[in-house]
């Protein structure tokens, strides 16, 4: 008797899993078990191959109703001797599979400093995943059965095709509906309330600045309480010690009404601190809850001896993923409001009493930094050098500017027109054949634009295409001294690059979404070099 007896549960109004499909979704669970761009979590690890687990059991599904004209062909013996070969292989090939990932999930710890996980995480992964992929196929069968239970009742008025199609959109339309009702309208107003609570909260251990050089200080245009979380973080930063006292300027939510005001009312911070009699100011698009890297200023600092403004602005209270997935827009108006009024009063100064004027923008902080750069009036003209860190795959710029790269050069370190105006730096991962040497001649208009990009940076190479096709960047992975090879398999390594997002910044220095001091050291003394 076979072990899934589809007949009896049928008559019960229940169906066991048809062995292609547990087979398929074990075949893709190994899958998803090989090495990706960072290591996991057991965590991530178990919902990144739940996930793969229930794709692969739907593809089993449709292989299973697509093979259906079939089964009057092959003998009933046969066709189930073969499945049970096939569920046999795929649940075998599952342990090697396990093996093998606890050694590459090693081999990659160790190449990044880390240490490696035990091999208990393996398994308990494992469980994870199950219960992940056992929750997903109980969704999915339940949009099945409404979708079933709607299409009876429209057969007798409809055609069967007709009356399916019609059910599943209902259905779909139905889970659209309720999902935003529960998770826009809800959830996302209670984390809205939450984020927005954690911006006003005022550590109790960080006073407002004594000096006048700071927003929120004596004198500032700013009340302390109205910086936010993030921006009294960045103006509490420690400064390097010796030079002259760095000044650094921030405006919060609640400082002024609208991303206008608020960009004049850091501009107007600027005049009050005299900044533009420093050597260079730096504006700062931050991430999407108004951080900013503090190794990125305080890199900065120290290379000018303190003789630097650093000026940003807070435009949203919710974390870049977030911002991202729901009003990108704004970064791009908040980037364009503040660079326009700053560049605005840099065109008001005579020529040769101007500072250097640099931007800087850190993962979807660099996404409002292009649009500014490319739209802003006068910007391309008055900006002497950008820094862009950890682009994310969509922007704009960056797309076009990889796209255009030299016949050869490797997309994990591209080389754009020899390098004379815009250069990519790969970190200390790409050996240095790979990288765009020489010194750095004047470009004949513009600033000097340089991006700072891991190869193990998911938000520099996540991308929607890893669904359907391979990327680029995976066939250069054998350029990077102790990483292990990758293999794209369809939805699978999207679902892996997309679970390295979550760790990508739980990574030491100099690796996934973390750039170090030494790296912006580097990057800041060639777009803002001291004495230009």
């Amino acid at each position: 008797m076979p072990i899934f007896h589809a007949g009896r549960w049928r008559a019960r109004g229940r169906r066991l899993p048809h062995r292609v499909e547990v087979a398929v979704a074990l075949l893709a669970a190994g899958a998803s078990l090989a090495p990706s761009l960072l290591p996991k979590t057991v965590l991530v690890q178990g919902l990144v191959t739940g996930i793969a687990a229930a794709a692969g059991y739907g593809a089993g599904a449709l292989l299973v109703v697509l093979a259906s004209p079939l089964r009057q062909r092959v003998p009933a013996r046969l066709r189930d001797r073969c499945q049970r070969v096939l569920l046999a292989v795929a649940a075998l090939a599952l342990v090697p599979a396990a093996v093998a990932s606890h050694v590459w999930q090693r081999e990659l710890s160790a190449a990044l400093g880390m240490a490696g996980p035990s091999p208990a995480s393996v398994v308990a992964a494992l469980f994870v995943a199950a219960a992940v992929a056992a929750a997903l196929v109980l969704v999915g069968r339940a949009f099945r059965a409404a979708v079933r239970w709607i299409a009876g009742r429209l057969t007798p008025l409809l055609p069967r095709m007709v009356a399916v199609t019609l059910a599943a959109v209902l259905v779909a339309g139905l889970v659209v509906t309720v999902g935003d009702r529960l998770l826009r309208q809800r959830l996302f107003d209670a984390v809205d309330r939450s984020l927005r609570a954690a911006n006003l909260e005022a550590a109790p251990e960080r006073p407002a600045p004594p000096t006048p050089l700071r927003s929120g200080g004596p004198g500032s245009l700013v009340a302390w309480e109205d910086l936010g979380r993030f921006g009294r973080e960045f103006v509490s930063l420690p400064a390097v010690r010796g030079g002259v006292p760095p000044i650094r300027v921030y405006a919060g939510l609640r400082s002024a009404a609208d991303l206008r005001q608020r960009a004049e009312l850091v501009v107007a911070e600027l005049e009050r601190t005299g900044a533009f009699q420093r050597g260079v100011v730096c504006v700062v698009v931050p991430t999407g809850s108004g951080g900013i890297n503090p190794d990125a200023v305080l890199a900065l600092e120290a290379l000018w001896d303190g003789d630097t403004a650093v000026a940003s602005m807070q435009y949203s209270y919710l974390p870049s993923v977030l911002a991202q997935l729901t009003d990108r827009e704004r970064t791009e108006t908040a980037a364009r409001a503040l660079i326009d009024a700053v560049v605005r009063r840099f065109q008001a100064m005579p020529d040769g009493f101007r500072p250097q004027l640099v931007l800087y923008g850190e993962s979807l902080g660099s996404t409002g930094v292009e649009a500014a750069l490319l739209t802003v009036p006068g910007a391309w003209e008055e900006v002497d050098g950008v820094l862009l860190v950890g682009p994310p795959n969509t922007n704009p710029l960056w797309s076009r500017l990889v796209a255009r790269r030299e016949p050869g050069s490797p997309l994990l370190a591209p080389v754009v027109e020899g390098g004379r105006q815009v250069r990519f730096w790969p970190g200390p991962e790409i050996p240095d054949r790979h990288r765009t040497g020489g010194p750095w001649p004047e470009p004949a208009s513009g600033p000097r634009i340089l991006y700072l990009q891991h190869p193990s940076d998911p938000v520099v190479w996540w991308s929607p295409s890893l669904l359907w096709s391979p990327p680029p960047w995976l066939d250069e992975r054998e350029i990077i001294a102790g990483a292990p090879p990758l293999r794209w398999r369809p939805v699978v390594t999207f679902w892996q690059v997309t679970g390295d997002l979550l760790f990508a910044a739980g990574v030491p220095p100099g690796h996934g979404h973390r750039y170090r001091v030494r790296d912006l050291t580097a990057a800041w003394a060639v777009i803002a070099p001291v004495g230009r």
